[in-house]
């Protein structure tokens, strides 16, 4: 939810100014963004064990979308 604007901007860029390719990369690279702020709230504001659990989550989810952009940048 908190990527809609991100992802919605850079779409409404791909017909005139940005590849698809460079516009996936971009709402990728928000959502990962978004998601490492919000491990770092859990980690730093929440119970350890809340932290423990959303680094192991989020850690999946950040290394997944870093191997998808790879495999787009090949």
């Amino acid at each position: 939810a908190d990527v809609d604007a991100v992802a919605l901007s850079i779409a409404d860029l791909v017909n005139n100014q940005l590849s698809l390719n460079v516009a996936v990369v971009a709402i990728i690279l928000g959502a990962i963004t978004n998601s490492i702020v919000k491990m770092l709230i859990a980690f730093f504001w929440g119970t350890k064990e809340l932290g423990k659990y959303t680094m192991i989550g989020f850690s999946g989810i950040i290394i997944s979308s870093l191997g998808y952009i790879t495999f787009l940048l090949i």
